[in-house]
């Protein structure tokens, strides 16, 4: 693989799976690890790709299930999410500071498939067309799961 090709590569895709990373470990230097070891993967799997969209799910995918992998090793995960999930919350006589932890607690409790599905809608920007093809699921199941979790942490947010 050329070397200005692969730095190609990797400032075409660094921001977005950065932030995917950062969005389920809250650590920068965490995040940086797990886009070093996604990137060490990418070099090994390189020319099996069959077009730009295959590579770029492909990435999101293992940047993924690196993240969550670090998070099962460590069993202390912490998340940072956009302030656009308060939109549907009840609202509370506390402040913004308690009620973004708060929140990111709940979003922690999430199951993983849930959680994915928040932080690449919320915290990466990603269309329900590409969290399907990026996890493997139908936009219906995407839909209902996203349903499913914004439920779950409104409920959560209720009882805190």
């Amino acid at each position: 693989m050329p070397q200005k090709w692969y730095h190609q590569k990797y400032y075409l895709y660094y921001k977005e799976l950065f932030r995917v990373a950062y969005g389920y470990v809250n650590n920068r230097d965490d995040a940086e690890d797990i886009l070093q070891n996604v990137f060490i993967k990418f070099l090994k799997y390189y020319n099996t790709f069959e077009n730009l969209n295959h590579e770029k799910y492909w990435l999101i995918r293992v940047t993924i299930n690196e993240s969550l992998s670090l998070i099962r090793k460590r069993k202390n995960s912490r998340f940072e999410c956009n302030s656009e999930l308060f939109d549907n919350l009840p609202d509370s006589s506390s402040n913004s500071t308690e009620n973004y932890d708060a929140l990111r607690k709940c979003i922690n409790s999430l199951p993983n498939k849930e959680k994915t599905i928040i932080v690449l809608y919320y915290y990466n920007s990603c269309s329900v067309e590409e969290i399907a093809h990026s996890i493997k699921l139908h936009p219906k199941s995407v839909y209902r799961l996203l349903r499913k979790a914004r439920s779950r942490i409104k409920l959560m947010m209720e009882d805190k």
